[in-house]
C-alpha cells in the first residue's frame, strides 16, 4: 500500500485474513462433503469479472501509465491462477510447507540502494549557515511536481532519486529546505487553495500569489530539475499595505486575479472593520527579522498607525505582543495573519502556545508515571504476576 489512509487500512488487515480463513475451510476437506471446486467456483467467477472490469480500467489511463499498470494486473493473475491451482491440487500439509515460501511477496518493501537514499537533495538556501530557519520559501512548477508526484518510473530507486531532487511530498525535510506544498494530510485547507491558485497565473505561476507565499526559490523541469530565483524581493513580514474588508469567498476570488498584489492590500474579514485604525503607511519598515517555526519576533517603524501582514498558517494557539503587551491578531489574506502595530519604534513578537497540547503532554507523562509506579508495586508482591495455571 502505496498511501496507508484510513479507508484502506481495515482492508489490509480483513482481506488477507478472511483469505486465510478461507483457504483453510477449503483444505479441510473432512468437515464437508462439498468439493473444493465447488466452492471454489463463485471465487473464481468473481476474480475473472474484477479482472475483466481492472482491464478496462487500464484502457482508459494515459498512454504512459498503462503498460506498468497491465504488467501489475498480469502478475496479480497469474499469482492466483497459481494459488487456485495449489489449492485444487494439494493436500494442505504440502500447501503449509511450501507455498508460503513460493507465493509470500518477498519484495512487498523493495530496498533502496544507500547511496541514493543518503545523497542529499540541493538546498537553494545551503548559502544560510548554523540553525537560522530561511525568512523565505521554495516552491515547484507544475511541470516539476508532475515529474516528482506523478511521472512513471521504472523502478523505486529511480522514483526516489526523482523525489529527493524535486524535493517532492517529504523530501524537503532531510535537508530542512522550507517549501510550499507540505504533507498532503497535514496541509490546512486555505493554504492548500492558495497553493492551488499559484499555478493559475500568467506563464504558470501567479507572481502576486509568488510574494505573498514568500517564495524566492523555484524548483523547475524541462529535462531534468533545477532552481531559479525569483527576481521579486520577498519576505515572511510585510508592512504599510491599507487593509481591504471582504468576506472569505470574495477574498479568495480577488487574491486570484491577475493584478493581485500582497503589496497593495491586506485581506481582513467585514467583522474586523471597527477595530482597525491602520491606513496605508508608506513609509513603515521591518527589520531585525528573527523566524523561527515556533516563534516570529522583529522590530517595527511607522509615523501612523499600520498594519503588519505575516505569511504565516493563521491558528488560534498563536499570541501576539507589543513591547511585552498582548496585542490583538487577526485572520488575514485568506489563510495568513496579521496585527496593528501604533506610530514609532516597537519590538513585535507572535509566540505559538498551544494549552490543549501542553494539557496532553502533562497527562501522558502522568499516566506513564502512574504505569511504571503499579508495574513496580505488581513485581514486590509475591507471585503477582505468576501465569495462572
Amino acid at each position: 500500500l502505496r498511501f496507508p489512509v484510513k479507508l484502506l487500512i481495515f482492508q489490509a488487515f480483513a482481506f488477507p485474513l478472511l483469505a486465510a480463513l478461507g483457504c483453510a475451510a477449503l483444505l479441510d476437506r473432512e468437515q464437508s462433503n462439498v468439493s473444493t471446486r465447488f466452492r471454489l467456483a463463485p471465487g473464481v467467477a468473481l476474480t475473472l469479472i474484477l479482472c475483466l472490469i481492472a482491464g478496462v480500467a487500464v484502457g482508459s489511463l494515459a498512454p504512459e501509465r498503462q503498460k506498468p499498470a497491465a504488467e501489475s494486473l498480469a502478475a496479480g493473475l497469474v499469482t492466483a491462477i497459481l494459488f487456485i491451482a495449489l489449492l485444487l491440487g494439494v493436500t494442505r500439509n504440502s500447501l503449509r510447507q511450501g507455498a508460503d515460501l513460493a507465493l509470500h511477496q518477498r519484495h512487498l518493501a523493495p530496498n533502496i540502494p544507500r547511496r541514493i537514499a543518503e545523497e542529499p537533495a540541493v538546498d537553494p538556501f545551503a548559502k544560510r549557515t548554523g540553525k537560522t530557519v530561511p525568512t523565505s520559501r521554495a516552491t515547484l512548477t507544475a511541470r516539476a511536481v508532475f515529474q516528482t508526484l506523478y511521472a512513471v518510473s521504472p523502478t523505486v530507486s529511480v522514483s526516489w532519486e526523482s523525489g529527493r531532487k524535486g524535493i517532492g511530498s517529504n523530501h524537503n525535510l532531510p535537508g530542512r529546505i522550507p517549501k510550499t506544498g507540505g504533507f498532503f494530510s497535514l496541509n490546512p485547507g486555505a493554504v492548500s487553495l492558495l497553493e492551488d491558485s499559484m499555478y493559475a497565473g500568467p506563464n504558470g505561476l501567479h507572481r502576486g500569489l509568488l510574494e505573498l507565499l514568500a517564495i524566492s526559490k523555484v524548483m523547475t523541469f524541462t529535462n531534468d530539475f533545477a532552481w531559479a530565483d525569483n527576481p521579486q524581493p520577498v519576505s515572511i513580514v510585510r508592512i504599510g499595505a491599507p487593509p481591504r474588508f471582504e468576506d472569505p469567498d470574495q477574498t479568495l476570488a480577488a487574491m486570484r486575479e491577475p493584478t493581485y498584489s500582497p503589496r497593495n492590500s491586506v485581506f481582513l474579514q467585514e467583522t474586523f472593520r471597527a477595530r482597525v485604525n491602520a491606513t496605508s503607511a508608506p513609509d513603515a519598515k521591518v527589520s531585525g527579522l528573527d523566524f523561527t517555526p515556533h516563534r516570529i519576533a522583529f522590530e517595527t517603524d511607522s509615523s501612523v498607525p499600520a498594519l503588519v501582514a505575516v505569511s504565516q498558517t493563521w491558528y488560534p494557539c498563536w499570541r501576539a505582543s507589543i513591547d511585552g503587551n498582548e496585542a490583538e491578531l487577526w485572520p488575514a489574506d485568506h489563510a495568513f495573519m496579521a496585527l496593528e502595530v501604533p506610530p514609532g519604534p516597537h519590538h513585535v513578537e507572535i509566540v505559538y502556545e498551544d494549552s490543549s497540547f501542553e494539557i496532553g503532554r502533562s497527562i501522558s507523562l502522568a499516566t506513564l508515571l502512574v504505569s511504571v509506579f503499579a508495574l513496580f508495586r505488581a513485581r514486590k508482591r509475591p507471585g503477582s504476576l505468576t501465569p495462572a495455571t
